[in-house]
């Protein structure tokens, strides 16, 4: 009780300095994909060229001397899916510079690929499909290539701590307030958490402070994040976490998102493309990485990761002080936003993959099926006509950026 008395009291105390004891409503504009107005606003630009080639299935189970799969797929109306945030505070995706391929087999081909740009959801996020015809095959794939401009996120703190609480959110970020997919942001001890922290009186103090201190509490909660930079798609569950203090880093995005949104902060993970320097090829690598943003009424979404500011210092850190990778971060326009969930769109099923067995495999088996279950999730998406098919366990995936910032010729 004590340590709950003294974080809501200091949080109290800094509202009344930046803000003269004021909560009166913030401006009430949306700002969910525009440009983000003060006090956010955008440093240096980035300019990248991504590809990312995925395939889905077991190649390894080729006949090299007649190519026949000794594990095919059988599936009609199969579809390969990529989300892509096309505008966002930090980032422009040029959909006429958007283009796809496809693989049957071991054959990558252009021609003839039928590929639809779905046009963007209230998020900002879009979707690009890449459909097969009925086919049986051991593996298939997908690239997609496209250019983004990146920002680097920058924030007046006094500015932000200024902005106040609105009688109503917008109805464009009211769903980020809701509990959803590996957000138990209604579970009891979620809640029981963000109590500890705030002593419910979180909208007695400026948004952005109220947002920050519950952050600090999140990240000095992980006493150990499994994986470290490299474990990114694996997530358990925020009561999970918040029971053994361990987690990935996935962990920590979502609970982190679950309790701003438990305290009434609109609030939402983002899946993107960056970078981590791989101590054992001595170099950096392109990965996808999981961040957070939580939503300022009349400015947009500021961006922070919870991960990055592990052993930064942040819980000696004053709340009117910059902290790094909350708000502002340099590297932060070296990321590329792809979906605003952390599984591909539209899916409601649990994660499954199945194979058909056929073509020379154990006779005892052919015929049947058997599927595997777990929780993991990729932004990358196969469905097909009759059942979904997701995060399949066995597949290939390469990322590759080249940086145009600065090329005058080619934009």
């Amino acid at each position: 009780m004590p340590h709950r008395t003294t974080t809501i009291t200091t949080m109290l105390l800094l509202g009344a300095m930046l803000t003269g004891g004021s909560t009166t409503p913030g401006p009430t504009g949306a700002g969910v994909q525009e440009s983000p107005t003060p006090p956010l606003g955008r440093g240096r630009e980035r300019v990248y060229d991504y590809t990312v080639r995925v395939t889905v299935g077991d190649p390894t189970h080729v006949n090299g001397f007649n190519n026949l799969a000794t594990r095919a797929m059988t599936c009609e109306a199969t579809r390969l899916v990529f989300p892509m945030v096309l505008r966002g505070n930090y980032a422009l995706v040029d959909p006429e510079r958007i283009r796809v391929a496809g693989m049957i087999g071991g054959r990558w081909t252009t021609e003839g690929v039928s590929w639809t740009l779905r046009p963007p959801g209230p998020d900002g996020t879009a979707v690009v499909e890449l459909t097969f015809p009925p086919l049986s095959t051991a593996y298939l794939g997908m690239e997609v290539r496209w250019r983004v401009r990146t920002w680097e996120p920058t924030i007046d703190e006094a500015g932000a701590a200024g902005i106040g609480w609105p009688e109503q959110w917008p109805p464009e970020v009211t769903p980020f307030l809701q509990p959803s997919r590996f957000i138990d942001s209604e579970s009891s001890r979620v809640r029981a958490f963000v109590e500890s922290v705030t002593n419910d009186r979180q909208r007695e103090v400026p948004i952005y402070l109220a947002a920050k201190e519950l952050t600090r509490q999140v990240v000095k909660h992980f006493r150990n994040v499994d994986g470290g930079r490299t474990n990114v798609d694996a997530v358990s569950s925020c009561e999970q976490s918040l029971e053994l203090g361990r987690g990935s880093r996935a962990d920590m995005t979502c609970l982190a998102v679950a309790c701003l949104r438990a305290a009434g902060i609109p609030a939402r993970p983002v899946m993107g493309l960056g970078t981590y320097l791989s101590k054992n090829l001595g170099k950096q690598v392109q990965t996808w990485l999981p961040w957070c943003e939580f939503y300022l009424p009349g400015a947009g979404w500021v961006a922070f990761d919870p991960f990055e500011m592990r052993g930064k210092g942040i819980e000696f850190k004053s709340l009117d002080a910059p902290w790094p990778w909350f708000g502002s971060e340099r590297a932060f326009s070296e990321r590329a936003a792809q979906s605003y969930e952390l599984f591909v769109p539209g899916s409601t099923q649990p994660f499954e993959c199945r194979f058909e067995l056929t073509n020379g495999a154990d006779p005892g088996l052919r015929g049947g099926a058997f599927a595997t279950r777990f929780r993991r999730f990729r932004p990358w998406g196969w469905m097909a006509a009759t059942c979904t098919y997701e995060a399949c366990p066995v597949f290939l995936e390469s990322i590759t950026r080249n940086n145009r910032t600065g090329s005058l010729l080619d934009r």
